[in-house]
């Protein structure tokens, strides 16, 4: 459990650290030179409005060891598609999720006083809680409220130790609402293993390797605007062959990896119309949200069948 925590933190410093802004939209920066000046531009946004779309793929080869049961969820890759906006005042999504070749959609429509979810054709409503009664749960929370000092702390402690853990090439990156630097690249293992050390973590010769491993099997790519610092773009793509994933299992104590060959991972976000309004038409007559349950059963059976 203590490898997989390092790992899954790895894998979150590499999203933070990758995700940089620019010095300007002429002169390609260094990967280090990227890091506070995007996480600023991001956390800068008092009211925050973007438009996003999201791809996900799972691809797992069975093992000669695979249950019945695992052969037929692996009998196709598991994917997940999802788009629309979100601002204080409104979030859209519709999306499809498609596992053992068959293909379902929902749709979700939240407000600032109203949830509308839409799954197996059917629309559900509530008109008495949305987004706006959510933002003051929050609020009515301490432990939700960074202060400023807490932000500048977090982005120095990035900044510093950038260096450390990634290798990560900058480029012009695709055109995505203008022009953008791409930066891309992979973990550094042993700027890991030392950082870990460092906070007091017992990293042993095999947790080594395996970071090693992890690194080597998981690229990221970040896209940034050249000139606004707003992340654009992020992919995240993985690959672990057999060797990979027993190594991992092994120092983890999760054996459930031995029915899977290779496992292909990837993830795409692509965040555009920064600053344009989210909005929508909510549906005429929708069931009440206490028959959304019968619904969510309906679709488990369907795809249990």
């Amino acid at each position: 459990m203590r490898l997989r925590a390092l790992l899954l933190s790895s894998l979150l410093v590499m999203c933070a650290l990758i995700a940089a802004g620019c010095a300007s939209s002429t002169d390609k920066p260094a990967v280090s030179d990227l890091v506070a000046s995007s996480l600023r531009a991001t956390a800068g946004q008092k009211d925050i409005k973007v438009h996003y779309d999201v791809k996900a793929k799972v691809d797992a080869t069975p093992s000669a060891q695979a249950t019945a049961q695992t052969r037929k969820w692996l009998s196709a890759p598991i994917s997940l598609t999802a788009s629309g906006g979100a601002s204080k005042d409104a979030v859209t999504l519709a999306g499809n999720i498609s596992f053992t070749g068959k293909t379902y959609h929902a749709e979700a429509l939240l407000g600032q006083h109203e949830t509308f979810i839409n799954l197996l054709g059917s629309w559900y409503g509530d008109r008495t809680k949305g987004l706006g009664d959510a933002q003051q749960t929050a609020q009515d929370k301490a432990a939700s409220k960074a202060s400023p000092e807490q932000v500048k702390k977090a982005l120095r402690w990035v900044y510093d130790h950038s260096n450390e853990v990634l290798d990560a090439q900058v480029s012009a990156g695709p055109d995505i609402d203008g022009k953008t630097w791409q930066a891309k690249g992979h973990c550094k293992a042993d700027g890991l293993a030392t950082l870990a050390h460092r906070n007091g973590q017992t990293v042993s010769a095999q947790d080594r390797k395996d970071i090693a491993a992890f690194c080597r099997s998981i690229e990221i790519t970040y896209v940034v605007g050249a000139d606004d610092h707003l992340p654009r773009q992020l992919r995240i793509a993985a690959d672990f062959d057999k060797q990979t994933l027993t190594a991992l299992a092994a120092s983890s104590g999760d054996n459930s990896t031995k029915e899977l060959d290779r496992l292909k991972v990837e993830l795409d976000i692509k965040l555009t119309k920064w600053g344009e309004d989210v909005s929508y038409k909510a549906p005429a007559n929708p069931k009440s949200m206490d028959d959304l349950g019968m619904a969510v059963l309906g679709l488990l059976f369907q795809a249990a069948s």
